[in-house]
């Protein structure tokens, strides 16, 4: 049964497929740098596949709210620098 085996991702982004002489390169691809791709979680020791998903979903979470952050203060400074432009001209009685 273990002669079926083969190394690939638990999300199902990599797959190192089944190949008679994967022994050969199964250092090479198990550490491969992929912390660029999606999904990837540093490896911690004991570290379960379900605690991973879930730093996972919470890193994602973090990156929407501080892009929502980021559009709620520009809008903030052009509602203050229309209110401030409203005001010069309020005041010069245009």
């Amino acid at each position: 049964m273990r002669e079926h085996l083969t190394p690939k991702c638990y999300m199902g982004v990599w797959d190192a497929g089944v190949n008679p002489g994967i022994n050969d390169r199964l250092p090479d691809i198990l550490d491969k740098k992929r912390n660029g791709d999606c999904f990837f979680i540093e490896n911690k020791e004991g570290m379960l596949f379900d605690a991973a998903k879930e730093l996972q979903r919470r890193r994602r979470d973090n990156e929407h709210l501080k892009r929502s952050l980021l559009y709620t203060r520009i809008g903030l400074w052009i509602a203050g620098g229309a209110l401030f432009a409203n005001v010069i001209v309020k005041v010069a009685g245009w």
